[in-house]
């Protein structure tokens, strides 16, 4: 039979644990997210730069090598809108690459303390 102690002491061990792995979860449901917001920007930015595309005058596409030329029409706002949304990818890709990056060290650390 155990004493009062020793059954604190596995109740606290058990609730580290849990906390543990609920923090686990809560950080890749997080990188899930931060994976799906990068996809849909992605996307987006490739939705909004193919529409535009086809607004160009005549209905067409701009010939190779002038696809910069899609923005003619509107100044500097397409060129400003499209670095905005690719810096957002960016920054979102780097904190999704340093939270994955982080949640494997700590699964790490854990593996370790179980041996």
């Amino acid at each position: 039979m155990r004493s009062s102690e020793e059954r604190i002491a596995q109740l606290h061990k058990i609730a580290g644990r849990m906390a543990r792995e609920r923090a686990q979860r809560r950080a890749v449901a997080a990188g899930a997210g931060m994976a799906a917001v990068c996809l849909a920007l992605a996307v987006a930015l490739a939705l909004t730069v193919s529409r535009t595309a086809l607004r160009m005058p005549g209905g067409v596409p701009a010939p190779e090598g002038r696809m910069a030329s899609i923005f003619v029409e509107n100044g500097a706002v397409g060129y400003i809108f499209v670095a905005v949304l690719a810096f957002a990818l960016g920054a979102l890709f780097t904190v999704f690459c340093v939270r994955l990056r982080r949640l494997k060290a700590e699964k790490e650390r854990d593996d370790d303390r179980k041996l």
